[in-house]
């Protein structure tokens, strides 16, 4: 998934690619998906991250923000057992 979004600062581009596979070389995950989200800029990329860096990871992103006018980004994370449901 692609989206454009022009505003005053320039125009941001935010891309939602799948991560599929076993990143563990021990073979630990199995077969799990994530994503990986990238945010550019005017061309010029300031976030290229995983939701979720491994099938064991403490935690998952649940929320990312873009400070208006500027490349800083604020990245929100909850626990995987909130996440799925498992803990209220």
């Amino acid at each position: 998934m692609r989206r454009e979004c022009k505003l005053s600062a320039g125009v941001y581009r935010i891309e939602v690619r799948p991560v599929k596979g076993n990143l563990s070389a021990e073979g630990e995950c199995g077969a799990w998906d994530s994503a990986v989200v990238q945010i550019t800029l005017n061309g010029s990329e300031i976030l290229n991250m995983p939701l979720q860096r491994w099938c064991s990871s403490p935690d998952i992103v649940s929320e990312i923000t873009v400070l208006s006018g500027s490349r800083h980004v604020v990245v929100k994370t909850v626990g995987t057992s909130v996440f799925y449901g498992l803990d209220p």
